[in-house]
């Protein structure tokens, strides 16, 4: 009896191990202006490199933005747009495991041109 509880108990933490493991990793960062004022509603877009793997999220109203479940290592290129505004992009980004990877590209304004 003793022996099968301990067994139990043994499959009981493998299943809890198995289910911790992570594998991905995440990029979080704040979206701002030149006058480094937070844009909300920016388009951020990070591309693995080696694979094409593309992922999209938006900013939250006080510019920041998370993308979880990335793939680990790199290079990563993110891209980010708005309205009224040139894009950015921010290149060479390598992840590590279970990690959060800071990016906080400035988004400088378009030129406006008289006519």
């Amino acid at each position: 009896m003793r022996q099968r509880l301990w067994l139990l108990a043994i499959g009981i933490l493998m299943i809890f191990s198995v289910s911790a493991q992570e594998t991905t990793s995440e990029m979080a960062g704040q979206i701002t202006g030149a006058d480094k004022a937070a844009l909300a509603g920016a388009t951020v877009i990070a591309v693995h490199l080696p694979s094409g793997s593309s992922y999209k999220t938006t900013s939250r109203a006080d510019g920041r933005y998370n993308l979880p479940g990335l793939r680990v290592g790199g290079p990563y290129m993110i891209t980010v747009t708005y309205v009224g505004y040139q894009s950015a992009q921010k290149d060479n980004i390598a992840l590590s495991l279970v990690l959060r990877t800071r990016a906080d590209p400035a988004v400088p304004p378009r030129s406006r041109r008289c006519r």
